[in-house]
């Protein structure tokens, strides 16, 4: 039996996710080019009116952007898809209205709509793509929104977890969107560009808010000093430029394995080169090989600048835990030997990554944009030992060290923010610092014996998405605190099935990046696809450390990135 062409056609065309098949591909590239600067104009007009009285949006306005973003969505999804790519940062944004009940960020919109819009050209078989095909490890996300549902029953705020369930499903489908447009390598090449703009976005406005509060002026930051960019917290910017700085160290890779102008140049039928000549390809090669590099030193010196203003010290630490595994993927050459490992290659990754790191504490430097003593914050992970600053009545001399900000009354000292040093000193306070035993050390502690001790009654179906709170407590801030913990966070959300869902999921990564990383094939396919897998596995590393202190399990670019599993997953064969 034959099958319809129609399909067929589609079937050989996956590029039909982003436009229509049969597309000009110099139509193609001129497109994606509007794409981008659309997404650049949009991501700006919410950076400029994400803190102004504008958001949450109106009735009348959501309904308008809502319709706007439908159409669109219906007639190229695949364009849809990308702009939802660069919206991924923009976590403090709420569009909802009075008329929904949830807060909405605007990937979630666009995800939502976008869904929306698929479901309905498959009614109508007006389809311009096969929809993904559903491997086995996509039930573990199913799994993961069912045992937030059943949580519900015991939860303490019943309430509170059916609208947080509500939530964590709306994620699920994120993860089944991306399944869907990240299938293959080909649709990373065409996402690429709006990721690093959503990055180098993020970065760029986190230079800006530190900035501004060395300036002392309006920064727009959660917690003084500490830019959060787009995000709810400055960790979460601290684990998105862990994602950013693994995109700059992927392509890096790919840059120092790509072939020579020799063998990657594409041929005529006959043989023969299209039609520009030998010398110059060369010359072009030789200077954007050269170019990429630098592309590469910037933008990782960007995610790096991103990363320490953060003062984020579990990013800080999972980021540097994936460097040597990038290093030793960037050495191997297919053979356990070390003669025949790339060592120049290793050695110009080094000197890139060094490179970078420096450039990017020189820039801190010379610019004052922090106000914290990075160094001493790196230390006080290892030591315990966190340095504040006081204000005393006249100059005294403290000790170096206190087990409680309680003891700087008898010097006459009191703890204050950065914030507040200007203005102390201009009321003639002398300024100095102390060491004290570091609170959130302590503090997780707290969180996770609590969360222990909670889980001992609550093992299998946990308490509900919307009670941690209500356990765990609140910071100083008044912001509900996590369990400090990615995989202990899904367990008590979500209880045993979630948990244990979302730990297999997120082992699975590693696990079909080493396959795509090691398997046999094309030599250029195979570069591209090794680049692939080695921004997987560094960002899996980072990420992992970083959640093990923290708890990134709702954020939007965390569920995009484990629906881009399927492009490491092999074909199903």
């Amino acid at each position: 039996m034959l099958e319809n062409p129609v399909m067929e056609e589609r079937r050989q065309d996956r590029l039909g996710r982003f436009c229509l098949p049969g597309s000009d591909i110099s139509m193609m590239r001129i497109t994606e080019g509007m794409l981008l600067l659309g997404a650049f104009l949009l991501s700006v007009l919410l950076l400029c009116f994400g803190n102004s009285a504008v958001f949450p949006l109106g009735v009348v306005d959501f309904v308008f952007f809502s319709a706007l973003a439908f159409f669109c969505s219906l007639y190229r999804p695949g364009w849809a898809f990308l702009l939802f790519i660069s919206l991924l940062p923009f976590e403090m944004i709420d569009l909802s209205s009075d008329i929904l009940p949830l807060s909405i960020r605007p990937y979630q919109l666009l995800g939502s709509i976008l869904i929306l819009s698929i479901v309905i050209r498959f009614v109508t078989h007006r389809l311009p793509f096969l929809l993904m095909r559903f491997r086995w490890f996509d039930v573990l996300p199913i799994v993961f929104g069912v045992g937030g549902l059943l949580s519900i029953g015991f939860a303490p705020d019943g309430a509170g977890a059916a609208k947080q369930s509500v939530v964590a499903l709306s994620f699920v489908a994120l993860y089944f969107l991306s399944r869907q447009f990240l299938g293959e390598v080909r649709d990373v090449r065409r996402v690429m560009p709006f990721l690093l703009l959503a990055s180098a976005s993020t970065a760029l406005f986190s230079l800006w808010q530190s900035m501004r509060f060395t300036e002392g002026l309006v920064s727009f930051e959660v917690m003084p000093g500490r830019p959060n960019a787009f995000f709810s917290e400055p960790d979460w910017l601290g684990m998105f430029c862990i994602a950013a700085g693994s995109m700059a160290l992927a392509l890096l890779f790919y840059v120092l394995h790509e072939r020579s102008v020799e063998g990657d140049l594409p041929k005529h039928a006959s043989g023969e080169q299209r039609p520009y000549s030998r010398q110059l390809a060369s010359f072009l090669c030789r200077y954007s090989n050269g170019l990429l590099l630098l592309s590469c030193f910037l933008f990782l010196t960007l995610s790096l600048l991103g990363l320490l203003l953060t003062v984020a010290r579990s990013a800080w630490a999972g980021f540097a835990f994936s460097l040597p595994l990038f290093l030793l993927l960037l050495l191997w050459a297919r053979a356990w030997h070390p003669r025949f490992w790339y060592w120049k290659r290793l050695l110009k990754g080094v000197l890139l990554v060094v490179s970078s790191g420096v450039a990017a504490i020189f820039v801190i430097a010379g610019f004052h944009l922090t106000t914290f003593d990075l160094t001493d914050r790196a230390g006080s992970a290892a030591s315990g030992q966190q340095r504040i600053t006081v204000s005393c009545d006249t100059p005294t001399v403290l000790l170096e060290s206190i087990a409680d900000i309680s003891e700087l009354s008898s010097y006459g000292c009191r703890f204050i923010r950065l914030e507040a040093i200007d203005a102390e000193q201009a009321a003639g306070k002398f300024i100095g610092t102390v060491s004290r035993p570091d609170p959130s050390i302590e503090a997780r502690r707290v969180i996770s014996r609590t969360t222990f001790e909670t889980l001992r009654s609550h093992w299998l179906f946990g308490i509900g998405w919307g009670s941690i709170g209500n356990i765990l407590g609140t910071d100083d801030r008044g912001a509900s605190l996590n369990a400090s913990n990615a995989f202990l966070e899904a367990w008590l959300g979500g209880g045993l099935i979630s948990g244990l869902s979302f730990l297999v999921l997120w082992i699975l990564i590693p696990i079909f990046a080493l396959r795509t990383f090691f398997a046999r094939g094309g030599e250029l396919e195979r570069v591209t696809l090794r680049s692939v897998a080695v921004f997987f596995l560094v960002s899996w590393i980072g990420f992992t450390v970083f959640n093990v202190f923290n708890s990134g399990v709702l954020l939007g670019f965390v569920w995009v990135w484990l629906g881009g599993i399927g492009i490491i997953a092999g074909r199903g064969k």
